[in-house]
């Protein structure tokens, strides 16, 4: 479940180019098992849901702006548990862009430019992808 981190493990900052890896994050995001990619236009935003039928799921969990996107908006925003959203934004990993419910929230993180970074979006997108498939507290009521 790894974005081809051979490809990427000894480039330098300098080498990574952001449009062919938000392509490749998107490409291995679609590889996802019940992963779909909303039709969108060039240019607008690309959400990429989980849509499990057999376990009643669907749900945003990756949306990848256009680049260069509009203002300070971020290039990624994750669909995370709230602990771990919080902790990110506190740290100062990821940008709050706003809270969904009690459990979830909207964070957005920058693109990778290092090998380092490109691994830690995986284990973050990992965990979004797994979360996704959770019922929310709002969901149970």
């Amino acid at each position: 479940m790894t974005m081809s981190p051979k490809r990427h493990t000894n480039r330098g900052p300098s080498e990574f180019e952001n449009a062919s890896l938000v392509d490749e994050l998107c490409n291995w995001a679609r590889s996802l098992p019940w992963v779909i990619e909303w039709p969108a236009e060039p240019g607008e935003s690309r959400c990429l849901t989980v849509a499990c039928a057999p376990l009643g799921c669907r749900r945003v969990w990756l949306v990848v702006c256009p680049s260069g996107g509009v203002g300070d908006d971020p290039d990624l925003q994750v669909v995370l548990p709230r602990r771990i959203g919080h902790r990110g934004v506190a740290v100062g990993w990821g940008v709050l862009i706003t809270e969904l419910d009690e459990d979830r929230m909207l964070v957005g993180v920058a693109v990778p430019t290092t090998s380092a970074e490109l691994q830690a979006l995986e284990a973050l997108l990992k965990v979004a992808y797994e979360a996704a498939f959770a019922p929310s507290e709002s969901d149970t009521r």
